[in-house]
């Protein structure tokens, strides 16, 4: 059997793109998987998070960073094919 499950996620307007992940803060993570292609999850990343580049970087191992700029906290969005 086959579930679909559906969650808005409302724009990260706080979060500010950052150089690099410090390892000494706390991190969120969202993981989506699926049939997708990178093109189509950076579409949606670009919808939800500021500063995005206008073109997905390489998806063998690559990653963007955020910083909450209320909470301090991080999100990191990782690429992978």
């Amino acid at each position: 059997a086959c579930v679909t499950v559906s969650h808005k996620i409302k724009a990260l307007c706080l979060h500010q793109r950052i150089p690099e992940a410090d390892t000494t803060r706390p991190t969120n993570e969202l993981v989506i998987t699926g049939s997708f292609s990178i093109s189509d999850m950076h579409g949606w990343l670009m919808g939800l998070l500021p500063d995005m580049p206008p073109k997905p970087p390489d998806p063998t191992d690559s990653s963007l960073a955020f910083s909450n700029t209320l909470l301090g906290t991080q999100l990191i969005a990782r690429y992978r094919a």
